[in-house]
């Protein structure tokens, strides 16, 4: 939550390169914690609000699937 939570500071002040970076990550963890407890439904629903931002930041800056490749394995 600490990321989204930075991605959403970085936003405001137009920092959409950190915001993505940011997100990137709180999107990767989501995922890695959704694998091991699917029914964790707090998680999901963050990981949903992830994707929902990181969308919000695509449409804000250009494409994303670049940076998505790069920044996540």
């Amino acid at each position: 939550m600490y990321l989204y939570d930075r991605a959403l500071a970085y936003l405001a002040l137009n920092e959409q390169v950190k915001a993505q970076t940011d997100l990137a990550l709180a999107i990767k963890l989501a995922k890695q914690n959704y694998e091991k407890d699917t029914k964790d439904w707090r998680n999901a629903f963050n990981l949903a609000i992830y994707y929902l931002a990181a969308q919000y930041t695509q449409q804000q800056s250009g494409s994303i699937a670049m940076f998505y490749l790069k920044v996540l394995p």
